[in-house]
């Protein structure tokens, strides 16, 4: 088993929606995502979604939070059974946010 410590996000959103790339997580036992935002963002969203075929995402159940001004979030996901998961963070307003997302996970990329 190994252990898997890598940034999967790092991006800047004004007024629209960016995606991580898609990260493996088939053989994963579980992982947990920290997310850190900071800017002065009035509403948006971040949340995770999932995939078996790495094209066609999905929401995670209660995964979305609500972001404005400077905060943070971590994710603890057990009982995976897809192959895919990426991160997604959704701007709805003109001001500018940077967003920062680290997956730590434990198990064997495919």
């Amino acid at each position: 088993m190994r252990d898997y410590d890598k940034i999967i996000m790092n991006t800047t959103v004004t007024n629209e929606t960016k995606y991580s790339d898609g990260f493996p997580v088939e053989d994963m036992n579980g992982y947990a995502i920290q997310a850190a935002w900071v800017g002065a963002l009035a509403n948006g969203q971040i949340k995770i979604e999932a995939s078996i075929d790495n094209n066609t995402f999905f929401e995670l159940p209660d995964s979305a939070v609500t972001i404005s001004g400077t905060g943070d979030q971590m994710w603890n996901v057990t009982g995976v059974f897809y192959k895919w998961m990426r991160m997604c963070v959704i701007s709805s307003d003109s001001n500018t946010i940077t967003v920062v997302a680290r997956i730590y996970a434990k198990g064997a990329l495919p």
